[in-house]
């Protein structure tokens, strides 16, 4: 099993959490980590760049299967890849109290990618995605 942080339509409760978790009832607890939020032109999802904000998201335990297909949700294609639209950095996750939980995967948003970098919006300023969507 992998841990992993989720900030957007991953997070319990929402469409692709639905569709891509649920099944393996994923959800560990609330977290969160360091950086920026944007919503994206055009999207019904959000984009996390590098930052010093507190974003609020969620610990899950998922199955290989299950990361393989959260990786094609998140056009991940390996490390490094130019058209990776998010990519998987190791970053230090925090419970709600400020404790470490350790370092996981979190998909940051590729604004190397010239297309990408045109898409980011508003910044979330709540830096909560769910609150942001309600």
């Amino acid at each position: 099993m992998h841990q992993i942080f989720v900030y957007g339509t991953l997070l319990k409760g929402m469409y692709n959490y639905e569709i891509y978790c649920s099944a393996e009832d994923s959800y560990r607890q609330k977290a969160y980590v360091d950086g920026l939020l944007y919503s994206l032109k055009g999207r019904r999802y959000p984009a996390l760049i590098e930052g010093k904000e507190r974003i609020a998201g969620e610990i899950h335990e998922v199955s290989e299967q299950t990361l393989k297909k959260i990786d094609e949700l998140e056009s991940y294609f390996g490390e490094g890849h130019p058209e990776n639209e998010y990519d998987k950095k190791f970053v230090m996750a925090y419970a709600e109290d400020g404790s470490e939980i350790g370092e996981v995967p979190v998909y940051f948003y590729n604004i190397r990618n010239e297309k990408n970098r045109a898409l980011l919006d508003q910044r979330i300023t709540c830096n909560d995605y769910r609150k942001y969507v309600e």
